[in-house]
């Protein structure tokens, strides 16, 4: 890719975190309804995480490599520290940054758009799973987010609370990974990224009216996975034995989670 996209890329993750410290400083100087203020977060990060994906660059995979490596590295040294809008800020560009070209460097390397059917399909049950069991990985980290609200959660972008010095978790690391998985796919394959972005601005938006209804975390792997195969058919055009493998391997997933939840 040309230096002017790397900029590009460069240039939006540092503004993503800008606009976190300049919120962040001004939030408890505003007053605003709690829901309100949480929409206005929700919002900002769908799209930091659209603007991500869209600019992420493809090549070099060297440069890459080491930048996903640099920001896992950092996003893991912010682990567990004060949310403060530094912090918070710093936590935004290396998430987002690290997360989005991981993301990217795995839908570059899908080979077909209907091998998207089975990823999509897959991780939403995987999602509903991690969510819904009080055991799983994604309840753990939000209740310990709901029940340490002055810490930063490693696993999450965070937004300030307008009205509030706090700065909670509020999309999900996973969620940013497979934005940017299906916008790489797209692009390698020449389909409509610009549809597939309304898509997921679509379900992004859902999953905003669905959170403040229910007032309880929620899984949006599920929303981004059906968002991708409702807008391009190519992406759902697995063979009949391609299908089979398929759903067998979303029975036997359904199942183990039953035989868990029993």
């Amino acid at each position: 890719m040309r230096p002017v996209g790397w900029l590009r890329f460069a240039g939006f993750g540092l503004g993503c975190a800008l606009l976190c410290l300049a919120v962040a400083s001004m939030a408890p100087c505003v007053a605003l309804d709690g829901r309100v203020a949480f929409a206005f977060a929700y919002v900002a990060v769908s799209a930091e995480i659209l603007g991500l994906a869209c600019l992420a660059p493809r090549r070099p995979r060297i440069m890459v490599a080491f930048l996903i490596v640099s920001g896992l590295v950092s996003l893991f040294a912010l682990a567990q520290v004060r949310a403060t809008p530094w912090s918070a800020a710093a936590l935004t560009l290396a998430l987002g940054a690290g997360v989005t070209l991981l993301g990217g460097a795995i839908g570059a390397a899908i080979e077909r758009p209907a091998h998207l059917a089975a990823v999509g399909l897959v991780s939403a049950i995987a999602d509903l799973w991690s969510v819904f069991d009080p055991g799983a990985p994604s309840a753990k980290l939000a209740a310990k987010a709901l029940a340490e609200p002055e810490r930063l959660s490693p696993f999450a972008l965070p937004f300030p609370m307008l009205g509030t010095p706090l700065i909670p978790a509020v999309i999900g690391a996973g969620d940013v990974l497979f934005v940017a998985l299906y916008v790489a796919a797209f692009r390698v394959h020449g389909l409509p990224t610009r549809r597939l972005l309304a898509a997921l601005g679509l379900a992004f938006g859902l999953g905003l009216a669905v959170l403040l209804v229910s007032l309880r975390p929620i899984p949006l792997l599920p929303l981004l996975a059906a968002a991708v195969l409702a807008c391009e058919p190519a992406t759902r055009a697995l063979e009949r034995r391609e299908w089979r493998t398929v759903l067998a391997v979303c029975a036997v997933m359904l199942a183990a989670i039953a035989f868990r939840s029993l």
